[in-house]
């Protein structure tokens, strides 16, 4: 029971003919139960005592816990546990900046000499230098997005489709809706019916893909290539989906999108200048002693290959404005670039004071 406004009281809501008065039942709660199975029993408790050992700094067990749940993963995904790859698991880059120092409360600079760089955070860079600093620097975190699930899936099993031809397996649709079926999350989705769309979206680009490599003749050398080398005394890392052979030996990049060439913005005559597909022939150059014959973006949304031949003259010229663009970051120049649509689309709008979202 709750006290009348003084309008109601005024309206004489009690008596007046002209307001009918409804009698609203209280909710009932309902169970809902979902639809379980052992390994996802197994993975929840594995996760529960991960982040039990994280409270208690009990660390050799959390790290324990870890490897468990990459096993985990991997039996979702079809593979046996010895498919574990400890080296590549526990490879990561030790900060060497004075844990003494921060401890004792004294600041040290925002970019340290650990920092890192990577095509993703480079391109974010040229489109707006605080949307980096937020993302690369702070490590503030992102909400989830259904874009990223939706493409990383699609990524995944493309990634695994590619390394089963290196193996000799045969490459069918079942593979791939099996590998599609154990890599989708649905956690970032606020409903069903988008859930649905994109699910259906991903399946056609499957499709897709299965196609292109059908009609392929070139071998692959690499899927999800790990490579890091240095460019202006800091080290630039990351991973190529894909490099291949072709019958005259010349080596092929293809870098593979889940979305359009058009909303992208990639264009024949823009790729040449391309910060991901450049950092990958320079990749392709250090490991394998050779620029690449070409560099691809294969967008499977619209079936485009996106072709770029690498030559000296354009590795120069980039590699000189990618140094300036690593000096900028580690002078910490993060001036925004607003833009109605980088803002628009920006986690970071409600920390940056000149976010244009008009929210």
């Amino acid at each position: 029971e709750t006290k009348p406004s003084q309008f109601l009281i005024e309206l004489r809501y009690a008596s007046n003919p002209l307001i009918q008065r409804v009698q609203v039942p209280a909710p009932v709660a309902i169970e809902v139960s979902f639809e379980s199975s052992p390994l996802e029993d197994l993975r929840r408790q594995v996760q529960t005592q991960a982040k039990a050992a994280i409270d208690q700094l009990q660390l050799r067990t959390v790290v324990q816990r870890l490897v468990e749940l990459e096993k985990l993963r991997l039996i979702g995904k079809g593979d046996p546990p010895a498919a574990f790859d400890a080296p590549s698991f526990f490879t990561y880059t030790e900060p060497d900046f004075d844990l003494a120092a921060l401890a004792q409360g004294k600041p040290l600079p925002l970019v340290h000499e650990s920092h890192t760089f990577s095509a993703s955070g480079l391109n974010m860079y040229a489109d707006c230098p605080m949307r980096y600093k937020f993302q690369y620097v702070l490590l503030v975190p992102s909400g989830p997005r259904t874009y990223f699930s939706f493409g990383q899936a699609v990524h995944r099993v493309i990634e695994q489709l590619s390394k089963d031809r290196i193996y000799g397996m045969l490459v069918t649709k079942e593979r791939a809706l099996a590998l599609l079926n154990a890599d989708w999350d649905s956690s970032a989705y606020p409903s069903k019916t988008q859930e649905s769309e994109d699910r259906r979206k991903a399946e056609v680009l499957l499709d897709t893909f299965l196609a292109w490599q059908e009609k392929n003749n070139n071998k692959i050398i690499e899927a999800e290539q790990r490579f890091q080398y240095r460019l202006n005394g800091r080290v630039i890392k990351g991973y190529i989906d894909r490099i291949e052979q072709q019958p005259d030996g010349g080596l092929v990049v293809i870098d593979f999108k889940s979305g359009s060439s058009k909303s992208a913005g990639i264009t024949k005559a823009g790729i040449r200048e391309d910060i991901q597909m450049n950092l990958y022939s320079i990749a392709v150059q250090e490991i394998y002693g050779k620029l690449p014959a070409r560099a691809s973006l294969y967008y499977l949304a619209d079936n485009r290959m996106i072709d770029y031949t690498p030559d000296p003259e354009s590795i120069a010229a980039f590699r000189e404005r990618v140094q300036g663009m690593i000096a900028a970051v580690c002078a910490e120049e993060f001036v925004a670039r607003p833009s109605y649509m980088g803002c628009r689309n920006c986690d970071y709008g409600d920390l940056c004071e000149v976010n244009q979202r008009g929210d």
